[in-house]
């Protein structure tokens, strides 16, 4: 049984580059449209965060709480999905799909 285990785990192992270049994508896609539009509207996004939560800048727990878990209710859900995913990738490494990798053989 053990070595059915180490088997799926080796087999597995080999596509640790690429599930980490996939989880970079779609962590990249997730906070696109969000940057995108605050950087066309930064000066009403820093206006919402003062005047209405008076805060010079935004706080992800004044913004979704802690009482509430499901995204539809404004909770934490998908916030917490992203700290996550950031995790991963800081304590996994870039990778060998990532622009570290790259540049790191290009200018080394």
């Amino acid at each position: 049984m053990k070595n059915i285990f180490q088997n799926i785990e080796t087999f597995l192992s080999k596509f640790q580059d690429c599930a980490l270049l996939i989880l970079r994508l779609v962590l990249a896609y997730g906070f696109l449209i969000p940057a995108i539009n605050k950087l066309q509207g930064f000066n009403a996004v820093v206006t919402w965060f003062d005047q209405s939560l008076h805060l010079p800048f935004p706080w992800l727990i004044t913004v979704h709480g802690f009482s509430q878990f499901a995204a539809a209710e404004n909770g934490f859900e998908i916030p917490l999905y992203y700290l996550v995913m950031l995790f991963v990738l800081i304590s996994t490494g870039t990778g060998k799909y990532s622009l570290d990798e790259v540049f790191s053989r290009k200018y080394s």
